[in-house]
């Protein structure tokens, strides 16, 4: 089933960019929190399904209702009538996104600050060749001893199957699964990465940053291979991004906009982007329980 879920795309997504929208009956999701554009023209964050955090009181205010963060960083409520609701968020056009965050806020952040402008052409890949590309990836990390079965398409199907559930459990267990994105405070130390699809944002061991396209086409660097030991970049509180060693500041993005909200992300189209400071948010940060 959970191998189901993956190759048919049922896991939600927890952001949207400028000029994208939730239509009614659409939501984004992270974990057990669900932001949705409900049929009654409602605009609620629940937790666990059933218990509602916050909503945009607009039940029964219109049909066909839709939440569109506009280019202006403006999210608002269109129902079949126009406006009936606008988070007053207007900063004029720039990169936006709405994010539902794991901790049970849901935050509008604010005009790219820097990027590393390595977007790509999208490619559409099968969902059965994305499948076995995320596998590849973390076969690459963690080295398994049956990676030459994962690795070989032509086994025989039922075995690939078991092999590929098997190791999706596995790396779930262990917290394998990569997370595309830090938060201001957050620090990616030496081999640890994000990664979004095809695209790996990893803090090497020669203390060199690098993007890598499929795990082995460098797209950016930092250009700071051999400038320390033990290095980590950091994002922080005041946007800016540095790669910190041994011996100091190594290398800076020079994005120093005073205390915030930020957040990186390694997006899917390639780029990686600095977001800046918190225009909007549901206030409903929630305590943090560690699952199992």
């Amino acid at each position: 089933m959970l191998l189901l879920m993956i190759i048919n795309g049922a896991v939600a997504k927890d952001t949207i960019y400028n000029g994208q929208s939730l239509n009614t009956n659409e939501y984004l999701q992270n974990g057990i929190y669900t932001f949705i554009m409900q049929g009654d023209c409602n605009l609620v964050l629940y937790k666990n399904g059933n218990i509602p955090l916050w909503n945009s009181q607009t039940a029964g205010k219109g049909n066909a209702c839709m939440a569109t963060l506009q280019n202006n960083g403006n999210l608002v409520i269109l129902s079949n009538t126009g406006i009936v609701w606008t988070s007053n968020t207007y900063r004029g056009p720039n990169s936006y996104r709405l994010v539902v965050q794991g901790d049970g806020n849901v935050v509008i952040y604010g005009a790219a600050l820097w990027a590393t402008n390595t977007a790509q052409g999208r490619k559409k890949l099968s969902n059965s060749d994305s499948l076995l590309h995320w596998f590849d990836m973390k076969l690459l990390r963690y080295k398994l001893g049956s990676s030459n079965l994962i690795r070989d398409r032509n086994v025989n199907g039922v075995t690939l199957g078991i092999a590929l559930l098997s190791m999706l459990l596995l790396m779930i267990i262990n917290g394998a699964v990569a997370k595309d994105t830090i938060y201001n405070g957050q620090s990616l130390n030496t081999n640890e990465y994000l990664q979004n699809g095809i695209y790996t944002f990893i803090m090497q061991g020669d203390c060199n940053l690098v993007l890598y396209k499929n795990g082995n086409i460098p797209l950016w660097n930092s250009q700071t291979a051999g400038k320390g030991n033990a290095c980590m970049a950091t994002l922080q509180n005041n946007g800016n991004l540095v790669i910190l060693s041994n011996t100091g500041i190594v290398w800076t993005s020079n994005t120093n906009r005073g205390p915030n909200s930020y957040r990186l992300v390694v997006q899917g189209d390639g780029n990686v982007v600095i977001y800046g400071a918190a225009l909007w948010a549901t206030n409903t940060v929630q305590g943090r329980k560690k699952l199992l």
